[in-house]
């Protein structure tokens, strides 16, 4: 209990309390009061900030207030604040709330349902939510499943009429089920950018083999594999890879034979530490054999002709983008680089002469492939820039042509003149044939023939504006480009918005698996093939299409 250090001024101040309220009193009248009505006694300033504070009406309550005004804000209040607390009960619009965002944590985060029945998370939920029960996990695979069934028929809809691309890809769980995706891109008009949504992973009954043979010059192939050797030594020895991190915070890196460009990786990265590594293994009887200096330059040469391929695996496996229209390009430019390049090693030009000898034979025909020429004609970024076949970029070029002459037809007003000369046959009273009664007919033929004339010449002369145009920096986004320039390019824009969005690899599909391996984890392994395709096609809807 505080103690009381001024005797004197705490008792001079009560008096002058008193005394307030005293001349308050007084100046009321007993007559005007209504009848039964007791006059209400004064509170002290103290006692009045009390009740407000209590009573919620905050700060802006006057000190001298009577309490009456807060009583009555606060049965006002008493509605609304039941209301509030009801809505948090089983079947409450704020429960629903609630359950909906843990079903979109669920799926979107690979969370198992079982989250709902651990002990943290529950009390992490009580605190939050104290009136809100958490359903259990049968509960929410019930709301999952009917949240498939809307999301499901909503992207349906959603891409009716649309133009898309599907990739796909097989996989493996930990319980040895394949499993087929089936990933689907497309350009969404709302947003204005490209879309991909998992249409699911099947469970396939049979099995599969991916054999996979890649050449390498025997030289290179022999350096490579003592490089896995040392860093596989790294990886077991704890005391190697302590003194390593003493030295630098970058680690070694391991060839993984399932993805792609490890390799790259594996000897750029111990290129870039060989001398922590050289000095560390000198310190240990027991690590591998050292490369040789001759090794070590090869291993750099050999970086520097990879280096591309590693850049164009990189930028051609986006899904965010449009890629088919880079797959030209970039070959174009791979064979150029490597053309270039002048290794000084025997190992080296061997691998050299590999590499453009797997470049023709892979994608020799890659410019006379119809969706991958169209596409690399409508990006205002490259349009005939890369095409070394200038008879495959002509033929693209006709066909484009006609699929706008086609469109154009389709799209012809119904009001001609024959549509409106129709209304003169519709009286079938037989009338003398004066001396000009062919003459609608001859302006008819005339205006039809003049028309389709005109509409050929605007479509040539759009395609033709705008393969003439300046080529965009590889820094621009094509979709832009044809959503700016769509009433100058009318008819070019919609067969651009078409053909861009496709996509050129299935890596897209290979990460839809990398969440497959965090949905069916050996925590989760008894999840049922149709479960887990659920789960990974909600983790891939984004926010907007999950709140409608």
């Amino acid at each position: 209990m505080p103690l009381n250090l001024n005797p004197s001024r705490s008792k001079s101040h009560s008096q002058n309390e008193s005394e307030v309220d005293d001349s308050v009193n007084d100046s009321v009248n007993e007559d005007e009061l209504p009848p039964k009505t007791k006059r209400p006694r004064i509170k002290s300033p103290k006692e009045n900030t009390t009740a407000a504070l209590s009573s919620g009406a905050g700060p802006s309550a006057s000190p001298g207030t009577s309490a009456a005004p807060s009583r009555v804000s606060c049965d006002r209040d008493l509605p609304s604040t039941f209301k509030r607390i009801q809505s948090y009960k089983t079947g409450g619009d704020a429960a629903r709330k609630i359950t909906h965002d843990i079903l979109f944590m669920i799926c979107k985060d690979m969370e198992p349902f079982q989250i709902v029945e651990r002990q943290g998370f529950k009390k992490l939920m009580k605190t939050l939510a104290p009136q809100y029960t958490l359903p259990d996990r049968k509960t929410l695979k019930k709301y999952m499943e009917e949240k498939y069934e809307v999301l499901a028929i909503l992207l349906k809809k959603k891409l009716e009429g649309k133009s898309v691309t599907l990739t796909t890809d097989i996989w493996t769980d930990v319980q040895m089920r394949s499993y087929l995706s089936l990933t689907v891109h497309y350009f969404d008009d709302a947003s204005n950018k490209m879309i991909s949504n998992s249409l699911g992973v099947f469970p396939l009954e049979e099995r599969h083999t991916a054999d996979k043979a890649i050449e390498k010059s025997p030289g290179i192939s022999r350096i490579i594999t003592k490089v896995k050797e040392i860093v596989a030594w790294f990886k077991r020895s704890v005391v190697a890879c302590d003194e390593l991190r003493k030295k630098t915070e970058k680690k070694v890196i391991q060839h993984v034979s399932t993805r792609w460009n490890s390799v790259y990786m594996m000897i750029e990265r111990f290129v870039e530490l060989r001398p922590h590594i050289n000095e560390i293994m000198s310190n240990h009887t027991s690590a591998p054999e050292m490369i040789t200096a001759s090794e070590l330059i090869s291993l750099s040469e050999s970086i520097d002709l990879l280096q591309p391929l590693m850049s164009a695996t990189e930028t051609i496996s986006g899904e965010k983008y449009g890629t088919s229209s880079l797959v030209i390009p970039i070959v174009s430019i791979l064979q150029s680089k490597i053309s270039e390049s002048d290794p000084t090693k025997e190992d080296t030009k061997v691998l050299k002469q590999m590499l453009q000898e797997q470049l023709v034979r892979r994608f020799d025909f890659i410019e006379r492939v119809r969706y991958l020429g169209l596409a690399t004609l409508l990006d205002p970024r490259f349009k005939k820039m890369y095409f070394h076949d200038q008879a495959a970029c002509s033929r693209h070029i006709i066909r484009l042509n006609d699929m706008m002459r086609i469109e154009m037809t389709e799209s012809v007003d119904d009001n001609s003149p024959e549509r409106s000369s129709s209304s003169d046959s519709d009286h079938p009273t037989k009338k003398r044939k004066g001396i000009f009664s062919d003459h609608n007919k001859k302006i008819q033929h005339r205006f039809l023939k003049e028309g389709e004339t005109s509409r050929k010449d605007k479509l040539l002369n759009e395609l033709s504006l705008y393969l003439n145009a300046p080529v965009d920096k590889i820094q621009e986004n094509p979709f832009l480009y044809w959503i700016n320039m769509r009433d100058t390019y009318p008819v070019v824009s919609r067969f651009a918005l078409q053909y861009l969005p496709t996509v050129a690899t299935s890596v897209p599909s290979e990460r839809l698996f990398s969440k497959a391996g965090k949905t069916i984890t050996p925590t989760r392994n008894r999840l049922s093939g149709k479960l887990a395709s659920k789960l990974i096609f909600l983790s891939s809807i984004d926010e907007d299409l999950w709140n409608l």
